[in-house]
Formats: structure tokens, C-alpha cells, sequence
């Protein structure tokens, strides 16, 4: 009797030790494909933000050593003659001389959807005036008197106070909103914005696809580029109603605009507005690679005065989009043009 209960014990013994097993092994099993899942994950991310660099830096290139010209970035070679009046349609230069627009239409390279947007064409934060911003701003839902609250904040941001008085002043009412204190400086990037007393709370300025940072430039850009600006901007800086301003805009999907004397005669030429038909020094680049959460957004800077070709002012990673929030450019995309001498 108590050969067959040991054996029985032992019998049970083993099951168990069996079953613990095949347990033991399914959740080895599940660790094992979740690392894997994990690494493969990364490999994609990695290979994702080394075709980003590589986008990057193809732009950099073409921007710094392209000639600026209504059309864009004309990618001319050492060799090509210069137009004596760049401000013209670059006359000098070959037909068929390849150019980057930088109008926000998206471009391919190796894998990643690219748009360049020259910041000229946005409105330009450093100058605002309070009836361009109401203007801006009214296209968003927000009232005139919510406007002027929030032009005036933003003025008591992003300038020096004139006494320690009125500094401690903002610096409470801050305080008092769970804000951080202005830093009295120009803004570093649209989305500081959000941190300017008021701003915050007009939600329809942060929605997608026609976000107030994607329509707006912390400067300086030296004017408003007709030929990349949109009709919104457009008719907040030049006294239009959208729908002039929409028609300005579509003539020059037909051909670019050379001279102001084009535009109607009823647009106010102000101060603020500078209108001029080149591209500035500043151009926002949007990358984005299928299968990824972020956008990467970099605003590059040409210094060619300066000790370097070019500066980063400004690069950052956000959410993208969500599906059916904005429309997807029609595959397939145009390539990024090359240089003559690099054309294959």
C-alpha cells in the first residue's frame, strides 16, 4: 500500500513539475517575443531618425548652396550665371534649371515625406500689430476683445517690462494662473505661445490641420513673401478679405509673382506688411516618415555673413496628425530635386 501511494505522490510530482515547466516556458516564451517585438521597434525608429538626419542635411545643402529666386531655391551650379536682379524671375538662369518650392508641398526622400515652408510667408510674431492679430486671429473662432487681451499679453511676454514694478506685476499674474514667468524675450518657437497668459485657453488655435503655429514665425523674416504665404496670412497683413487674398494666392500656382506692381491696387502696402516676392533667410522643415508617431519640425537659418553657412533655431518632435485630421499627399510624391552637375 505504501509503495503504490509513493508511486502515485511521485507520479503527481512529476506532472506538476512538468506543467511548471511548460509554464516556466510560455512566459520565457512571451519575454523573448516581447524583447524581439521591442528591438524590431527600435531598428525601425533608429532607421527612421537616420533617414530624417539624411533629409536634413540633403535640405541644408541644397538650401545653402541654391540661389534664392520667386520660384524658391533655384539649384544652380558654380557655374551658371547669376541673375543680375534677383528679385527678377532669375532671367539669366536655364529653363530648365530644377527649383525647390518652399510653399509647404511635400517632397520624397529616401523613405521620408519632407515640406519646406519659407517662414517669410508666415506671419511674423516679432512685428504683430493688434489689427493684423485680431484679423488673424478672428479666422479662429476668437472674438476682438479676447484678441486685443491676448496681443496685449503677448506684448508683455516677449518684451523687456519698464520697471520692476510692472514686471512684479506679470510675474504674479502668472504666478496666480500656474503659468511659468514670461521670459520678456522673443519667443523661441510658435509653441510657447501656449505659456503666454491666455493663450492656452483658445483651444481652436491648437487644432490640427490648421494650426496657429503652422501659420506664424517667431522672426525676424525682414517681410511677407507673396509667393509662400497663405490666403489666411495673406489677408491678415495686407487689408484683404480672405477671398481676394485666396484669389491672389491661387494666381500664383500658375506662375510665380516678380513684381509687387501684380498684386491688386487696393492692397495696403503698410509698414508691417513689406511685401516682397523672395524667399527669406529662415525656412520651417517638416519631416515625417510613414509608420511614425512624431513629426519632426526644424527651422533652418542661412547665415551665409556669418561664421557658418546655416543655424538650427529651432527643432522639435510632436504628434502628428491624427488620421482623417488632415489630408495625406497623393502617392506617389515628387523627389527632391538635385543640382544640375548631380542629375543622373
Amino acid at each position: 500500500m505504501t509503495r503504490r501511494s509513493d508511486s502515485g505522490f511521485a507520479l503527481v510530482s512529476a506532472l506538476w513539475f512538468l506543467a511548471l515547466l511548460g509554464l516556466v516556458a510560455v512566459i520565457i516564451e512571451s519575454w523573448i517575443s516581447a524583447a524581439l517585438d521591442r528591438a524590431a521597434a527600435l531598428q525601425q525608429r533608429v532607421a527612421a531618425g537616420a533617414a530624417s538626419i539624411g533629409a536634413t542635411d540633403r535640405t541644408i545643402f541644397l538650401l545653402a548652396n541654391g540661389e534664392a529666386s520667386p520660384r524658391g531655391v533655384e539649384l544652380v551650379t558654380a557655374a551658371t550665371t547669376r541673375p543680375a536682379n534677383p528679385q527678377a524671375a532669375a532671367p539669366n538662369l536655364p529653363r530648365n534649371t530644377p527649383a525647390l518650392a518652399l510653399d509647404g508641398r511635400p517632397y520624397s526622400f529616401g523613405g521620408v515625406t519632407l515640406r519646406l515652408q519659407d517662414e517669410g510667408g508666415l506671419y511674423d510674431l516679432s512685428r504683430f500689430s493688434r489689427d493684423s492679430m485680431r484679423a488673424l486671429l478672428r479666422g479662429y473662432g476668437v472674438s476682438i476683445a479676447a484678441a486685443d487681451r491676448m496681443s496685449a499679453a503677448l506684448a508683455v511676454y516677449a518684451r523687456k517690462p519698464a520697471d520692476l514694478t510692472a514686471r512684479a506685476s506679470a510675474d504674479a499674474a502668472y504666478a496666480r494662473a500656474g503659468l511659468p514667468a514670461p521670459r520678456y524675450a522673443r519667443l523661441v518657437a510658435p509653441w510657447e505661445l501656449y505659456r503666454v497668459l491666455g493663450w492656452s485657453q483658445a483651444d481652436a488655435l491648437w487644432r490640427a490641420p490648421s494650426s496657429l503655429a503652422d501659420r506664424v514665425t517667431t522672426g525676424p523674416t525682414g517681410g511677407l513673401n507673396i509667393n509662400t504665404t497663405s490666403a489666411e496670412v495673406f489677408a491678415a497683413l495686407a487689408g484683404l478679405d480672405e477671398q481676394e487674398a485666396e484669389r491672389v494666392v491661387a494666381s500664383r500656382s500658375r506662375a510665380p509673382m516678380t513684381d509687387l506692381r501684380d498684386l491688386p491696387a487696393d492692397i495696403a502696402h503698410g509698414e508691417e506688411q513689406h511685401l516682397q516676392t523672395l524667399p527669406s533667410g529662415t525656412v520651417r522643415l517638416t519631416l515625417t516618415v510613414a509608420g511614425e508617431p512624431l513629426a519632426r519640425i526644424v527651422s533652418i537659418r542661412l547665415t551665409p555673413g556669418g561664421t557658418a553657412p546655416y543655424r538650427i533655431d529651432f527643432a522639435v518632435d510632436l504628434p502628428r496628425p491624427a488620421p482623417g485630421a488632415s489630408t495625406e499627399p497623393i502617392l506617389p510624391l515628387p523627389d527632391l530635386p538635385n543640382a544640375p552637375a548631380e542629375a543622373k
